[in-house]
């Protein structure tokens, strides 16, 4: 015969009619209404109504836990709703399952229906759905699966006074300071660090910290917090370890009885590694602390270890035996426990693989400084920073950092701040500039371990360097604003850096002509403002929620980026509405070739385009205009695109005189597009199927035009004539 228990309260029986809580008779209705339950009674204090039915779940024939195809059940709803309803189970021998409310007494059970907040829950609360709730737990209860795969381990213990927070890693427990730094009510906060802390007050006379590991355990059943050492001792032996004589009395026998430590007060942090079930290995590791009521000395004293005499603590002859009643004097409390945030932390948190990779940021400005932060927050990469600007008042509307790093180097505060977000100081600063170091071979040196280098310096002349002068192989990717904070650009090398930044450029320029929507992603109006009276003392105008959101797009494709092999040149676009549109193209194989003492270097898209140009148009000749950029530091042509025959030209199928029609226009508008770093490069033209490149007399002629025009402007000329499988390049 089933037995039950009562409710662990008073309470009267009265009629379902009386009912005057809202919930508790919309909970009735449903019953009535339910074809798998039945009202049993209506009960009342000054404080509840209680609502006892009969429950059917839906249960297998062969359940995994004892619920029975009908249970006794007690819904408790409180006067003043401010408490979810609570179900007990009052079956006497009711299984001892997860999800259960810990409460002080076993029976009856109180389950533990919702992981939501009560206040959330009123919004949609109804009787009917909260009766399904109580069949559903029931019914998944029975298979065992009503804990969930995504769902975090059970706690051991719940009903703490308070939280610590100690430094994550193997630190020594014992040589840390702690520190009472707030409170609220009757709980308190305490910070353990592993340096002291100018001007925090250490908790009374600081603490002696002892650390214990148990067994693997299978989470379950919520504890009760224990309130004495003896009841600790107990739950301690219950996961696998002798807490009192195994662990406390051997650490405090090594103590110096006449060290000041022994006026201190103890805290115990017990680990609990956790697992789902027993044939699984632990994936969690369940932290918990316990400040002691008594100080060291005390303890010692009542566990019989030592006497004091005349005010010397003194080993105590003969040595008493402990006794656990002893231990019940000692009282407890419970902290939460947490440690220091960390980049397994920061990854886990982020629900994404920790990143090891170490990064190079050449940069630590707006756009750098908050990249770098919110790429640290994810446990993302090992950084070296460098940058030797100081950060100034200005700054602060956009900087990552705030006015107490104000005077400072930007590269040396960022690593500050970032080494202390992420509990561990592996990152480093270089205060330097990489386009003329002060101490180049330390330059040198950082970057010559680093996976990747991060080029946020919005320079030019940084991104070419990478490109052609960096003796590291790391791959190099760049990321920049544009001059109006309206669109953001990467350009990131392929893993194998076959396609270097330099050659990324280039053909972001063309893509900024060939999709209209990009046109007028270079131009501006004035949008520069003086901050102080150098004439280079100038920042631009950009708006920090502009950099913030694309410091997140950014450090989205950094993230992605560092698990893909190949480049990629990618542009957000966002209109004052915060919609943003997205460009993206995998780039063109690039190709080079020595001419003279320059560098000529096209890729594929070019190369086609001619190719098929010339197919097109055969047996006659043609050609067209090439299009390119120069960097007269090193002596490189960037060819990136062709003007093809103009509507004018003259094409025969053993001569071609380009035209004009048009030229002058187009290369205006291509030029203001991108911002005058493209434009007019060079001639070429095709030669008949089965003749070589070679150049005719014509084409000497030609040359000597283009090199006339050309220098004209300080630049060099470049004919390129192409055949039928190849193509040859004259300067």
């Amino acid at each position: 015969m089933t037995k039950f228990v009562h409710l662990p309260f008073e309470s009267k029986k009265i009629d379902s009619s009386a009912l005057t809580i809202h919930k508790a008779v919309e909970f009735v209705k449903a019953l009535q209404y339910s074809p798998f339950s039945a009202l049993i009674e209506c009960r009342s204090n000054e404080e509840n109504e209680i609502v006892v039915f009969d429950c059917e779940p839906e249960v297998s024939q062969f359940p995994k836990n004892d619920i029975r195809y009908v249970e006794r059940l007690a819904a408790v709803f409180n006067t003043m709703d401010r408490y979810p309803p609570e179900v007990y189970a009052l079956r006497e021998d009711f299984p001892l399952v997860t999800h259960l409310n810990l409460r002080p007494f076993e029976v009856p059970r109180s389950l533990c229906l919702y992981e939501t907040i009560y206040d959330e829950l009123k919004i949609s609360w109804r009787g009917i759905i909260f009766l399904e709730r109580i069949r559903e737990w029931l019914a998944l209860t029975a298979d065992d699966d009503l804990h969930q795969i995504d769902q975090p381990l059970e706690p051991f213990l719940l009903d703490l006074v308070g939280n610590i927070i100690l430094p994550s890693g193997e630190k020594k427990l014992s040589e840390l300071y702690v520190y009472h730094i707030y409170k609220s009510g009757f709980k308190s906060t305490f910070i353990g660090c592993e340096e002291q802390v100018p001007g925090w007050q250490e908790f009374e006379n600081n603490l002696v910290l002892l650390g214990i590991k148990t067994d693997s355990q299978v989470h379950g059943m919520i504890k009760k917090t224990p309130e004495n050492l003896t009841q600790l001792d107990e739950l301690v032996s219950e996961l696998g370890e002798d807490l009192i004589e195994g662990a406390i009395l051997p650490y405090i026998r090594k103590l110096d009885k006449n060290d000041g430590r022994l006026d201190r007060k103890l805290i115990i942090v017990i680990s609990v590694p956790k697992k789902r079930d027993e044939k699984s290995s632990a994936t969690f590791i369940d932290h918990f602390s316990f400040i002691t009521g008594h100080s060291v000395k005390d303890i010692g004293k009542m566990c019989g270890l030592w006497v004091e005499e005349m005010g010397l603590v003194v080993d105590a002859i003969p040595r008493l035996k402990f006794e656990k009643k002893n231990a019940e004097q000692i009282q407890i409390f419970g902290l939460a426990t947490y440690f220091h945030f960390n980049r397994n932390l920061a990854a886990l948190f982020n629900g994404i693989e920790k990143v090891n990779k170490s990064i190079g940021l050449i940069g630590a400005g707006a756009l750098g400084s908050q990249v770098y932060i919110n790429l640290t927050r994810m446990g993302i990469g090992r950084w070296t920073v460098i940058d030797d600007d100081i950060l100034l008042p200005h700054n602060l509307a956009r900087h990552d950092l705030s006015s107490n790093n104000v005077g400072f180097p930007k590269a040396m505060s960022l690593v500050i701040k970032g080494n202390h977000l992420a509990g561990e100081q592996i990152d480093s600063a270089v205060i330097d500039n990489y386009l003329n170091p002060k101490k180049p071979q330390s330059l040198n040196e950082a970057l010559s371990s680093v996976d990747v280098i991060l080029d946020i310096s919005a320079s030019t002349a940084v991104a070419r360097k990478l490109a052609s002068d960096s003796s590291t192989a790391a791959r190099s990717i760049s990321i920049f604003l544009n001059s109006k904070g309206s669109d953001l650009v990467m350009l990131a090398e392929p893993i194998n850096r076959d396609i270097k930044l330099d050659s990324l450029e280039a053909q972001y320029y063309r893509l900024l002509y060939t999709e209209g929507s990009l046109n007028e992603h270079l131009v501006t109006e004035n949008n520069e403002i003086r901050y102080s009276r150098s004439c280079r003392d100038i920042s631009s105008k950009i708006r920090q929620d502009d950099v913030s959101t694309f410091s997140g797009i950014g450090s989205k494709a950094i993230r992605n980026i560092l698990n893909e092999d190949k480049g990629k040149i990618s542009i957000w676009q966002m209109d004052e509405s915060g919609k943003v549109d997205f460009f993206n193209q995998h780039p063109f194989e690039t190709k080079e070739r020595k001419v003279e003492d320059w560098t000529i270097c096209w890729d594929t898209y070019l190369e086609n385009k001619i190719m098929s140009a010339r197919k097109l148009k055969l047996p006659n000749e043609t050609g067209g205009i090439l299009l390119g950029m120069h960097d007269m530091q090193r002596k490189k042509i960037y060819l990136v695109d062709t003007i093809l025959s103009p509507s004018d030209s003259h094409e025969y199928p053993h001569a071609y005189y380009r035209g004009i029609s048009g030229l002058k226009e187009r290369l205006a508008n291509i030029s203001r597009i991108t911002a005058d770093n493209i434009g007019y490069a060079g001639e070429w033209h095709s030669h008949p199927p089965k003749t070589s490149t070679e150049m005719s007399t014509d084409d000497k002629e030609l040359l000597a035009w283009i090199k006339a025009h050309m220098n004209s402007a300080g630049l060099p000329g470049l004919m390129l004539i192409i055949g039928d499988k190849s193509l040859s390049l004259y300067m």
